[in-house]
Formats: C-alpha cells, structure tokens, sequence
C-alpha cells in the first residue's frame, strides 16, 4: 500500500484581527489535499485575544487543529515551536495575514523528489490600496539556485513553500535571531546541500499590511545586515550575488541615511574577515 504523505502545517499568528486568522485558517481547511494537521501557534500577549483564538479554534470542530499557547514569542520562535509538535513528512508555514489557494498542497506535493527539499510556487501580493501582482513577474529559469538563492530570494515569502521536514531539521529550522529575511536565510542554508522545484500554480495570496514585518524599516535592516554577516564567507566566494544582494538592500532603504549606516558596518564586517 502505497504510503500517503502527512502535511504539517504551522500557523503562527499575533497582534492581527481574528478576521486574518479566519481567512487564513478557511484556506487551510478548504485544501483539496486532506492529509494534513493544523498546529496554530499563539504568540498574543493579550489573554482576552487569546480566549477570542481559542473560542474560534474550538467552534471549528476539527481534529486536525491543535492550539499552542507561547505569549510573547517572535514568530520565528514561534514556528519552530509548532514544528517541534510537528509530525509530518513536509511542513509548510503560513502567517495569519496570508492566504492559500484551494490546492496549493495538492499540487506542490505531486513534484516532490527524492532530493527535493522544496518545492515553491508563484502567488499574489496585496497591499492596503487593493493593488495586486505576482510575485515572480517573469517565467523561472534557474539553474543553480545554491548560488542564485544568495543574490536574491528567489524562493519567496514563508508562507507559500512546502518544505520536507527532514531538510528543515537537517539545517536546525529557523534563525531566532532574525528580525526579518528569516526566510531567505532558510533557503540558503537548506539550499547548500538540497535542490528546490518549481511548481507552475498559484500559491496564494501574501497580504502586505501596515503592521507587516515589510514596513518596519528597523527590523528589515537588521534582518538584512544580519543576513549579510551570517553568511559572510558565501558571499566572499561570490562577489557578484553580493553585489546584485547589496543593490536589493539599497532599493529597499528609503532612507540614504539609513543605507549609509548599513552598508558602512557591511563594510567593516567583511574587511575585517
């Protein structure tokens, strides 16, 4: 008998309205691939927004859905915590402000290989204004993403991946010390030793709010500094996936001030290697 793989899925959510969190978890539970658990993982601090959680979690009545309760703990905390009640063959995470569609799963799983780690997906952007693009504007050509995943995150967001859990475990799973670009740091170091597949369908919707991790400049220079020195000797090998990062980071820096100190203590980090 043929073995049907089990999908974990990790829903952190924290400080959002729980019309996110019903959206998210409706796309979830509409998968036209049903074998799966839900691990939400709440990171509230307030215990009346938690009790509203639990209340909605529990009126569901579904088996799969299993509710953690972590006060206080940063979303990459929070994941790796889920994953850690985790007991799938692949995991994929979803923040509560984003969206499947119905067979995102169904599809990504059809490509998984034996030396697959990843297999990724286009998908949507939203913002406050109702604008809506795609993620990936032109068709995917790459052919050495160990490499190309240093230049750019070229494998997108957290939430629209679906990822094999022994890969995860293999790299430790999720940097707690990341502010932001935790993502991209995950897909370089399971990209090092592992390949990543690209599947054709749309993989949802990534909604970009005002109290997103995207628009906290402070925490975004961190995750981008941080990223750069964490993988400073990769970058030394690869000037030019240095140079193609660096000018991401300039792009993304209103602020000339703000660059300048960035890209001054980059400097200093990688001259004093």
């Amino acid at each position: 008998m043929k073995h049907l793989s089990f999908i974990s899925i990790i829903l952190v959510t924290c400080g959002r309205p729980i019309s996110f969190l019903r959206r998210s978890l409706n796309s979830v539970i509409s998968q036209t691939y049903e074998n799966f658990q839900v691990i939400v993982v709440d990171s509230n601090i307030d215990p009346n927004i938690s009790c509203v959680i639990s209340e909605y979690i529990g009126s569901l009545n579904q088996m799969k859905l299993q509710l953690i309760r972590l006060p206080g703990a940063s979303n990459n905390l929070a994941r790796n915590t889920g994953f850690q009640a985790s007991r799938g063959d692949y995991v994929a995470f979803l923040d509560d402000d984003d969206e499947w569609a119905p067979d995102k799963l169904e599809k990504q799983l059809k490509l998984f290989e034996k030396n697959t780690s990843i297999v990724y997906s286009n998908y949507y952007i939203t913002n406050d204004k109702g604008e809506k693009n795609l993620f990936f504007s032109n068709t995917l050509k790459k052919d050495n993403l160990k490499v190309e995943i240093l230049g750019e995150n070229v494998i997108g967001c957290t939430s629209m991946p679906l990822i094999s859990s022994k890969a995860f475990i293999e790299v430790g799973g999720f940097d707690e010390s990341f502010k932001a670009n935790q993502d991209w740091d995950l897909w370089i170091r399971i990209l090092q030793k592992n390949n990543a597949v690209y599947s054709s369908v749309i993989a949802g919707v990534k909604h970009y709010t005002q109290d997103s991790i995207s628009n906290n400049r402070y925490r975004r220079i961190s995750g981008w500094i941080r990223l750069f020195m964490k993988h400073a000797g990769k970058y030394s090998k690869n000037r030019e996936q240095l140079t193609k990062a660096t000018g991401f980071f300039a792009g993304e820096m209103l602020s000339k001030k703000t660059y300048l100190i960035g890209t001054a203590a980059l400097i200093f980090h990688f001259m004093s290697k």
